[in-house]
C-alpha cells in the first residue's frame, strides 16, 4: 500500500475541501473558493499530523532548504490521481499563475508564516476546491 492509501488521503482532502466555509450565505456566481496545496496540506498537518509524519516532510514553503515538502506531495498526488482519472470528480483543479506575484504568504499551526516556493520557481500554484454541481 501507499500513504496515499493508508492514510486515505483523498477522503480527508474532500473532507478539507467541504469543511472551507462559504462566507455569503447566498452563495456566489464563482461557487466555492479554493484552496492551495499549501492550505490543504496546513489543514490535513493540523487534524492528521500522522499523516506528514509518516512521510517524513516539512510542511512546505520557500526557504525549508528541501525540494520536496508536504505540500508538493498532495499537490503531485492530486495531479497524478486526475490525469489517471481516478480522483474523486468532487475535487476540482486549477491554477494561480506566478505573473505578477511577488510573494503569497502562509500561517502553519505553530504560527509561523512561510513564503509559497511557487513564486520563485516560476511554476503556477495548483488549488483545489468542490466541484460545482452541473445545472
Amino acid at each position: 500500500m501507499s500513504t496515499w492509501s493508508d492514510h486515505d488521503l483523498e477522503a480527508k482532502v474532500l473532507e478539507v475541501l467541504y469543511g472551507v466555509p462559504l462566507e455569503n450565505p447566498l452563495g456566489h456566481p464563482f461557487h466555492r473558493p479554493f484552496l492551495t496545496a499549501y492550505q490543504v496540506a496546513i489543514c490535513i498537518d493540523r487534524r492528521w499530523p500522522e499523516v506528514r509524519e509518516s512521510l517524513g516532510l516539512p510542511l512546505g514553503g520557500l526557504g525549508i532548504g528541501a525540494r520536496n515538502s508536504f505540500a508538493q506531495y498532495l499537490a503531485r498526488e492530486l495531479s497524478r490521481r486526475a490525469r489517471a482519472q481516478t480522483l474523486s470528480a468532487e475535487i476540482e483543479g486549477g491554477f494561480l499563475a506566478s505573473q505578477e506575484v511577488a510573494s503569497l504568504s502562509f500561517r502553519g499551526d505553530d504560527g509561523v508564516d512561510f513564503s509559497a516556493s511557487f513564486v520563485e520557481s516560476g511554476y503556477d500554484l495548483s488549488m483545489y476546491r468542490i466541484r460545482p454541481a452541473s445545472n
